[in-house]
């Protein structure tokens, strides 16, 4: 069923190699899934060419989903804004915890117990997120008190930060 199906995790300019290497009729599926598929928590966004057959694609689709959440793309044009926001997403939220274990060591919290407590908050926002029907504003909303710390945080945040711009500019790099 799979004979000759090319799997390639490259640029649409290397795609056009791709087919030059295996012939205009090769079986290709294009695909970039994020680091996190290594513990069955990952995107694994896939594209493949017409000569795919149906049968063949609901096989992959299953071994795809072993990895996480397996998604179709339609459009080519889609895969470098996926491969922004999904494939680098892992290293954008390594970042955001480095920063705030830098901020825990600096507010005199051990490092060891900083990294940790870092390691669980953002597991524990994750999981709130996946399991509740909640939306993420309404997520965030719901951690923050009026009057409260978190409240004063965020409102800094949106009014000193272009977080927001600073994000949108990394990832349209």
């Amino acid at each position: 069923m799979f004979d000759n199906v090319v799997f390639h995790a490259t640029t649409p300019s290397e795609a056009g190699d791709i087919l030059k290497q295996f012939g205009k009729n090769a079986k290709v599926v294009r695909t970039m899934p994020n680091l996190p598929i290594q513990y069955s928590q990952g995107i694994f966004p896939y594209l493949y060419n017409k000569h795919i057959k149906k049968l063949e694609s609901t096989a992959l689709v299953k071994i795809f989903e072993k990895f996480g959440l397996a998604f179709e793309l339609k459009d080519e044009k889609l895969f470098d804004a996926v491969t922004a926001i999904f494939g680098s997403g892992p290293a954008y939220i390594f970042l955001l915890q480095e920063i705030f274990t830098e901020i825990a060591i600096s507010l005199g919290i051990k490092k060891e117990q900083s990294a940790k407590l870092v390691k669980k908050l953002f597991l524990g926002s994750a999981l709130m997120s996946e399991f509740s029907d909640q939306d993420f504003s309404e997520l965030r909303k719901s951690v923050t008190s009026k009057g409260g710390v978190t409240e004063a945080a965020i409102k800094s945040l949106e009014k000193n930060s272009n977080l927001k711009k600073t994000f949108k500019t990394a990832i349209n790099a």
